[in-house]
């Protein structure tokens, strides 16, 4: 117990479960819970009370990493009840509770209550925080979760992007961005970077996706291939990199003209040489058509691109 400008507040740190999708699960706190009583002991229900809470970097330090503050009415019962997450950000070198990584470091809670009297802040507990907290990043695993810059195929319209993902759109954002520094620091300026502390987010729409060589062997046209491969937007990486864009093209191949007249070569032969540069010996009667359908594979499709039969979908990206 500890006494608050002629309250005392007994402290109780109540953490709560409940079932969150992985998409909302990184943005959510966790619950505080302070049965405040005055100094005889009597619960002092509908009390206004102001808290300030400070994750720290360690048990040994007192400089927060991410600090709130949080203006509590107690409840009939004399709780004073918040989330941490939830409040006022005020200081720390991280400006969003969402954007604290718990897999990095061992943090501590640091609770202080506001004492009017001395217009100051009274702490009440200093503790490490332990495996309940850290449930908050356990859709990181690798068991259980997706990594930050996984790109999936996605079945619904932009409008439906699910909370934690985004649309590759090529879009950029500020690396500052608390929404975005996990995805920063996972692909950087890898798919691009328009200007000095931008980056921006993978351009998919209307291409299809290539696994990166990575420095192996399986590469049909070895370092022409990888020379050819520019930054799909400006600033991200080229060659045999992630991110990298390849133009389309056509496997080169030959085709073989039959004569059907004693003019050039024997009839029957196969001429595999250009046949305009051939023209003394092509046939009398002979034409090069568009191809028609060989009566039982189809009609032919003409287009301005090589592609496979294909069904649109909307690429995301995972925050």
């Amino acid at each position: 117990m500890r006494k608050i400008g002629g309250l005392v507040a007994l402290l109780l740190i109540v953490f709560c479960f409940k079932s969150y999708s992985q998409a909302d699960i990184s943005s959510l706190g966790f619950n505080y819970y302070a049965l405040v009583r005055d100094t005889a002991g009597r619960v002092t229900p509908n009390k206004a009370v102001k808290l300030r809470f400070s994750i720290l970097n360690g048990s040994n330090s007192s400089t927060p990493v991410y600090q709130e503050t949080q203006n509590i009415t107690t409840d009939a019962y004399g709780f004073a009840n918040a989330t941490i997450g939830n409040g006022i950000y005020t200081t720390g070198s991280i400006s969003s509770f969402s954007a604290i990584d718990f897999t990095v470091n061992i943090y501590s809670l640091m609770v202080e209550v506001y004492n009017t009297y001395t217009q100051g802040y009274d702490p009440l507990a200093k503790q490490a925080m332990q495996a309940v907290p850290y449930a908050k990043v356990s859709y990181t695993s690798i068991y259980n979760g997706v990594p930050t810059g996984t790109i999936i195929a996605f079945g619904g319209d932009t409008m439906h992007i699910p909370k934690g993902w985004e649309i590759c759109d090529g879009r950029a954002h500020s690396i500052a961005d608390p929404k975005y520094v996990n995805l920063y620091n996972t692909i950087g300026t890898a798919w691009g970077s328009p200007s000095s502390g931008m980056f921006n987010v993978p351009k998919t729409q209307g291409l299809f996706l290539r696994g990166a060589n990575n420095g192996g062997s399986w590469n049909p046209n070895g370092s022409i291939d990888m020379a050819n491969r520019s930054a799909v937007l400006p600033g991200g990486n080229i060659g045999d990199m992630v991110g990298s864009y390849q133009g389309d093209a056509f496997q080169g191949h030959i085709h073989v003209l039959t004569a059907s007249a004693a003019s050039g070569p024997a009839v029957g032969a196969n001429i595999t040489n250009s046949w305009s540069n051939n023209t003394n010996w092509l046939p009398t009667q002979s034409s090069i058509s568009r191809p028609v359908s060989d009566g039982a594979n189809g009609s032919p499709r003409y287009s301005n691109e090589t592609r496979p039969e294909n069904v649109y979908v909307n690429y995301i990206i995972k925050l």
